[in-house]
């Protein structure tokens, strides 16, 4: 069941509006086989988000729920979860047309400076690299202005020691202007 479901997500987030698959899978392959953990009070809600999935993918297909207990969530489930939270905050906005969950997971991945690493630019080849960004990330070994994070935006704060919660909110109001 974990790959049916791992396939599923993978193939949720490659295809765009128009039905073309973007060239991802390698990339995509590695932020699953990542675990996400936070280290800051209530980052572990982003992981619950992430998890939640695995509910919403078994109601779909009428699965027992239990079957769909396959441990932590994974980096793959934590963004595509705040890329879902993005969607809903923006929701009702003139923003919420034209960014959807696919896309802010996109904008997420630029963010972290993971755009490059198609399939045919050798992603295969340079997992280690990936790695050592997300370690960065998940490790708060970014800027203090979130540069190397999933939200770089200079407001004052040390985005190091804030939760991705607030990140996200700040990096809303600042890109989206509601």
């Amino acid at each position: 069941m974990e790959l049916e479901y791992k396939d599923w997500l993978i193939n949720e987030l490659r295809t765009c509006k128009d039905g073309v698959l973007l060239p991802y899978k390698r990339l995509l392959n590695l932020l699953w086989a990542k675990e996400f953990y936070g280290i800051l009070p209530h980052d572990e809600n982003r992981a619950t988000d992430g998890v939640l999935l695995r509910t919403q993918y078994a109601k779909e297909l009428h699965i027992d729920e239990t079957e769909m207990d396959f441990g932590c969530c994974r980096v793959l489930e934590a963004l595509f979860g705040i890329a879902f939270r993005m969607s809903h905050e923006l929701y009702g906005s003139q923003w919420a047309e034209d960014w959807d969950i696919r896309n802010l997971f996109w904008v997420l991945i630029e963010n972290l400076g993971l755009k490059g690493f198609t399939d045919t630019n050798n992603c295969k080849d340079r997992s280690i690299q990936i790695h050592e960004i997300l370690d960065r990330w998940l490790a708060r070994e970014y800027s203090s202005d979130g540069t190397g994070s999933i939200f770089p935006i200079s407001c004052g704060k040390d985005m190091r020691k804030v939760e991705i919660w607030t990140q996200m909110g700040l990096y809303l109001r600042n890109r989206w202007p509601i």
